[in-house]
């Protein structure tokens, strides 16, 4: 035991290894706010993201601009596949910003690529009460309510989608699913039994009895 104990703290030359005067400075608590974002958006150039996470989530909490760094931070994230890492600075940055409606849809994008439509399902309906105009967030919405097979409500938000955006992003998308609805409603249509109104030909009989 006591020749592996020293043949720890003896080097190849025979000599003791000298420890350090002072242990290496950490370049996360060392370096100045600017180079941290810099930093941090060089490695998330060359695809390190889990560091470039730690080097922007440093410039986050040194003081950085939370605008600034936090769509960054999200980036790094969902390029690393790291949605559970991107919710938690998504939602601690709405705390501060509550009204942040696109922070509110990336909330509820990643809610969707957790799992758990239910919370996208509630963050989309929240964005579209408070900002009616967002096209995506109809889109979205529309998109989760078709996949569970509400689509009566899902064709309402589509329909809107296009109001708002008909050259969007999702336009040819939303009008061939609108397509598909077109020969289902008139299938529907042709399979319910149509009421046939009942017609009298002719007078109706007189009561028998004597006339006055």
């Amino acid at each position: 035991i006591g020749f592996c104990v020293c043949a720890l703290l003896v080097g190849c030359g025979g000599q003791r290894s000298k420890e350090p005067s002072q242990p290496a400075a950490d370049p996360l608590k060392s370096a100045p706010t600017s180079e941290l974002l810099e930093q941090g958006k060089q490695l998330a150039g060359q695809g390190d993201y889990i560091r470039a996470e730690q080097y922007l989530t440093a410039a986050l909490n040194r003081g950085h601009s939370s605008e600034e760094v936090v769509p960054l931070l999200l980036q790094v994230c969902i390029r690393g596949r790291r949605y559970q890492s991107a919710l938690g600075h998504a939602r601690s940055a709405l705390r501060t910003r509550p009204n942040d409606w696109r922070l509110r849809y990336v909330i509820a994008t990643l809610y969707e690529a957790l799992g758990e439509r239910g919370k996208a399902r509630k963050e989309l309906e929240r964005v579209i009460t408070g900002d009616p105009g967002f096209g995506s967030a109809h889109y979205s919405l529309g998109a989760l309510l078709w996949t569970a097979g509400d689509r009566r409500t899902a064709e309402v938000h589509m329909r809107r989608y296009l109001e708002l955006e008909p050259e969007g992003q999702h336009a040819d998308d939303v009008r061939a699913r609108l397509a598909t609805l077109a020969p289902r409603a008139k299938a529907d249509a042709e399979a319910t039994p149509k009421k046939v109104p009942v017609r009298v030909q002719g007078e109706l009989p007189q009561p028998k009895g004597d006339t006055p």
